[in-house]
Order: structure tokens, then sequence, then C-alpha cells
């Protein structure tokens, strides 16, 4: 049987042996921890980025059939303002009315911006480390505030201008339009005065400069539609796919 002596000594001896098993052992789970950390980071990284290129998609989508409608509403403004004038013929109600409605129904949706907001806020490398994508991104921020102002005008012009001198002339104006929704309201007790309406200075100004803000429109539209188009090839070249 050893001596304490004995047994002391070869504590002793094996003491660098156990601390150095103990240190490597701590070095290997603190390794471990920090690739299971950076591992997850990853994971939230490609889920960020997924659902931004899914934003994206949507929006683009969105976008386009925004600017398929505001083409037909175009057209039907400039066709109301081609009948209108001091001594022009008098249209058919029906035509002039369903030209109306489609002019008056047109409105600015800006698509959602909340994944873009949440992988800026998150410093997403994939984003960060790609300045041609950071310029994009930042372009179509600018965009998109771009089109809620021509959104804003378009509801000034819609609601206080066109409605307005509609009111004014003895076209229900709102209602008009109202008329061919889902809303379920009673048809207007004040049927609307196309003769007039095809005379007045008040209605032809409020159409015209309708019909130069959807000019303006369709132009940031179809930017806005190139630079998802440009972003999403940028998000697939980035592994967001």
């Amino acid at each position: 049987m050893p001596s304490l002596l004995e047994r002391f000594a070869k504590r002793w001896r094996d003491a660098p042996r156990d601390v150095v098993l103990i240190v490597v052992s701590l070095l290997i789970a603190f390794a471990l921890d920090a690739w299971w950390d950076k591992f997850n980071a990853r994971g939230e990284q490609a889920e960020q980025i997924a659902t931004l290129r899914a934003e994206f998609v949507t929006a683009r989508s969105t976008l386009a059939y925004s600017a398929a409608y505001l083409d037909s509403s175009t057209q039907a403004t400039v066709n109301l303002l081609e009948l209108m004038g001091p001594r022009a013929p008098a249209p058919h109600p029906d035509t002039v009315l369903a030209l109306l409605v489609r002019s008056f129904n047109f409105g600015v949706s800006v698509p959602s911006q909340a994944a873009l907001d949440a992988v800026l806020a998150a410093g997403n490398p994939r984003v960060l480390d790609n300045p041609p994508l950071r310029r994009m991104l930042a372009r179509w921020s600018a965009l998109m505030d771009e089109l809620a102002r021509d959104g804003q005008h378009l509801e000034r012009n819609r609601d206080m201008d066109l409605q307005a001198a509609l009111v004014a002339i003895g076209v229900p104006g709102l209602a008009v339009a109202a008329s061919t929704s889902q809303l379920g309201l009673p048809p207007s007790a004040f049927p609307p005065n196309t003769e007039r309406l095809v005379r007045s200075v008040g209605v032809y100004a409020g159409l015209y400069y309708r019909a130069l803000r959807f000019r303006v429109l369709s132009a940031s539209i179809n930017d806005a539609i190139e630079t998802a188009d440009t972003i999403l090839e940028q998000l697939d070249g980035s592994g967001g796919g």
C-alpha cells in the first residue's frame, strides 16, 4: 500500500496533466459554444434574407398589378378629357360615367418594408458586405417615399379638387365611384349631370392634373419594378434564394 508521501508525490506529478485536461476541455466547450452561436446566427441571417426576398417578390407583383391598373386609369382619364370642352358634342352619359369612375377609383398602395427594416436593424452582413445591394436598397426606400408622396397628391386631387368640382356642378363625386363598389350603399339621390360635366372648367382642370400625376406615377412605378428586379438578382447572388 503506497504511503501518504507517495500518494502526494503522484498527485503532484499528475496535477499538470489534470490542469491541461481541464483547460483543453474548457477551450473545446467555448469553441463549441461559439460555433453554435455562429451557426445559429448564420441561420437567422439566411432566414432574414429569405423573408426579404419574399417581400420583394410580393412587392414586385403588387407594383406590376398597379402599373397595369394605372395604365387603364390614365387612358380613361385622357379619353374623358378628349370628350370635354365648351363646344363638345354631348357624349353618352354611360360613357362619361364609366370613364370618370375608372379614373376616380385609382389610388397608390405602397409595398411593405417590414422585412427590409428588420434586416437593416439586425445589421445582416449579407447586406452590409454587399455595396451594390446596399445602394439598391437605399434607392428602393427613396422610391417608396416617392410613391407615398404621389399617393398623397392623388388623394388630394380626388378627395378635394376633383370631387369638389364634381359636386359643384351637380355630379355626386364619390357616390359615382361608390355605386360600382361592394359597399352596399344606396344609389345617389342626385343623378349626375353629365352635360354640365363635360363643359366644366373645374372638372377639366382636376382631370388634367390627375392625368399628369398618373404619368409621373407611372414612371415611378416602372422605376421601382426595375429596382426590385435588380435587388432580387442581388439577393439570389448572395445566397438568399
